[in-house]
C-alpha cells in the first residue's frame, strides 16, 4: 500500500508543468507609442532586448503602424519564464523606454510607451541662440562685476 502511495505521488509531481523550465509558447510583447500630447506615432523603431535568466539576450525590433502600434514575438526558443525584457522606442531625437519587465507565465505583455516633451539640442538654430545668450549675460554680469 505504502508503495502504491509513493508511485502515484511521483507520478502526479512529474505531470505537474515546470514554469521556471523553457516555455513552450511564443511570449508577445505589444503596445502603443505616442507623443508627449498621447496622440500616435507612427515610424518609430521599438527594440525589445529579451535578458535571459542564464545569461546572453534576444532583440528583435519593429516599426511602429497606424495608431503607433508595435507587436514583437518570440519563439519559445528565445524565451524563460523569469527573464527580463527591456522596450526602447526611438524616433529621431526622441526617446520612451520600460525597462525590467518580468517575461511570467502568461506569455503576454503590454507595455506603452510616450515620448516626453522636446528638448532643443545644442546643434539646432534654437539651442545656438539659447547658449549664446547664456554667455552673453555670464559676460555681462563679470564686466559690470570688475567696474
Amino acid at each position: 500500500m505504502i508503495c502504491m502511495i509513493s508511485l502515484a505521488a511521483v507520478a502526479t509531481v512529474m505531470l505537474v508543468p515546470d514554469e521556471v523550465s523553457a516555455a513552450s509558447v511564443p511570449y508577445i510583447v505589444e503596445g502603443f507609442v505616442t507623443d508627449s500630447g498621447g496622440s500616435p506615432v507612427l515610424g518609430a523603431v521599438v527594440t525589445v532586448t529579451m535578458r535571459h535568466s542564464g545569461g546572453g539576450s534576444t532583440t528583435h525590433d519593429f516599426t511602429t503602424i497606424t495608431g503607433g502600434y508595435y507587436g514583437i514575438s518570440f519563439t519559445k526558443d528565445e524565451w524563460n519564464v523569469g527573464d527580463h525584457f527591456d522596450v526602447v522606442a526611438t524616433k529621431a531625437s526622441y526617446q520612451a523606454e520600460n525597462l525590467n519587465n518580468l517575461a511570467e507565465a502568461g506569455a503576454y505583455k503590454r507595455v506603452d510607451l510616450q515620448f516626453g516633451p522636446a528638448i532643443p539640442e545644442f546643434g539646432s538654430i534654437v539651442g545656438l541662440f539659447v547658449a549664446g545668450s547664456a554667455v552673453a549675460c555670464v559676460a555681462m554680469i563679470v564686466l559690470r562685476r570688475k567696474s
